[in-house]
């Protein structure tokens, strides 16, 4: 089977959840939020005004689902910058307009003289403060030659919502993988995990290498830990034991369409 995910490779449709004007993508790490305005005078700077109340609008919105996403088990992005204040002070900075971690990516008028603008906000970037924090893997931990060149775990046909650092674990809720495994390098430059739908993306081969090991999800906890067999978590500790392979993140999780 991993012979075929590598020759087969291919680029399928990402992990998204949608609400109204709003969108996750879970496999690119991004937020995107959607708003419409209609100017009330035909003047260019009411055009210019109403564009600029779109842009609030928009940073509302988009500041509203953020604080809504879910970070590791019942975590989320809101409880990360209550209980930590320093890093809620830099997530909040990151919403700002204008020199937060999100940009306007499209803009589109209308000779009605309504304006849309579609945001999109780099959850990587957000969640830098809280992701360096936490991760604690050391950067020059043994580099034994490696059993396993990353960790593919199908949970297709469960009840997953995605999160951006779901952990995974064994059958008594000891954590085998985190984002705490990860040094503070690559947690502040790529998510924990990588979301898909199909183990033939493309993306997974780069993630996990040629000899990825496979592994099956048995359950759910928490609504967002994944939990492995006794079996496949005692595999899991073995594969990276020794080694520094956890701390490079290469985690795919596959969940259904």
């Amino acid at each position: 089977m991993i012979a075929l995910l590598v020759a087969t490779a291919f680029a399928a449709e990402p992990v998204v959840l949608s609400s109204a004007n709003t969108q996750v993508n879970w496999t690119e790490g991004t937020l995107r939020a959607e708003v419409s305005m209609v100017r009330n005078t035909a003047l260019w700077k009411g055009t210019r005004a109403t564009e600029k109340d779109a842009r609030r609008k928009l940073q509302a919105r988009l500041q509203d689902r953020a604080l809504k996403l879910p970070v590791a088990g019942t975590l989320r992005a809101a409880d990360v910058m209550r209980d930590w204040p320093e890093v809620g002070e830099q997530m909040t900075q990151g919403l700002a307009d204008g020199m937060g971690h999100w940009q306007v990516v499209e803009t589109r008028y209308y000779t009605s003289g309504r304006v849309e603008l579609v945001g999109e906000l780099d959850l990587t970037e957000w969640l830098r403060p809280y992701a360096s924090l936490v991760a604690s893997g050391r950067a020059d931990a043994p580099n034994e030659k490696m059993r396993s060149s990353g960790i593919v775990v199908d949970a297709r046909g469960l009840d997953l919502e995605p999160s951006y650092a779901p952990r995974l674990v064994d059958e008594h809720g000891n954590i085998v993988y985190d984002l705490a495994a990860l040094s503070k390098q690559v947690a502040a430059t790529q998510m924990p995990v990588l979301w898909v739908r199909d183990a033939a993306d493309v993306d997974v081969v780069e993630r996990v290498g040629a000899t990825p090991a496979l592994m099956v999800a048995q359950g759910t906890s928490k609504g967002h830990d994944v939990l492995l067999s006794s079996r496949d978590a005692a595999r899991f500790r073995v594969l990276s034991g020794g080694t520094s392979l956890l701390q490079t993140a290469p985690i795919v999780i596959v969940v259904d369409p």
